[in-house]
């Protein structure tokens, strides 16, 4: 099931858990989940999506995490990630936290966050710049045509 899932993920990037992302009873703390997906998120807009930071802004509109096992520091966190849907100002992104230890895949929670583009500058929305969009909605293609 788990090989399964992951397979629909086309990105991936391990992460370092610190010790200071752990909470009193030495589990990652619940809110390092989203910062993990945001230094996912960075280095998938970095590396497939290509996004022109100085062309548009992003900012978070939505974000949910369904948590489903503890993270230790003794996990190797990897972060699966891709592209949900994609509007014209708006788009998804859905996340899998997983660790692997002894052939043994764990996934720790799963998440997803809206994202919109925004002017910075003018403080306002504006569209997806259309090679990121275009790039998001090929990624988005490939998946929907795996599921069919």
């Amino acid at each position: 099931m788990t090989d399964i899932l992951l397979k629909n993920f086309p990105f991936s990037t391990p992460i370092q858990i610190r010790f200071v992302d752990l909470d009193a009873f030495r589990h990652v703390n619940n809110a390092n989940y989203l910062t993990y997906c945001e230094v996912a998120r960075s280095i998938y807009w970095q590396k497939k999506i290509k996004w022109d930071w100085n062309t548009a802004g992003v900012i978070i509109a939505r974000a949910e995490v369904d948590y489903l096992s503890p993270l230790t520091l003794k996990n190797n966190l990897r972060v699966y990630l891709r592209t949900s849907k994609v509007g014209n100002k708006s788009f998804e992104l859905e996340y899998v936290l997983t660790s692997k230890q002894k052939e043994k895949q764990t996934i720790h929670a799963m998440a997803k966050t809206v994202c919109v583009c925004i002017d910075y500058k003018n403080n306002t929305t504006i569209l997806i710049p259309e090679k990121q969009k275009k790039r998001m909605q090929v990624e988005l293609d490939e998946f929907v045509n795996k599921r069919s």
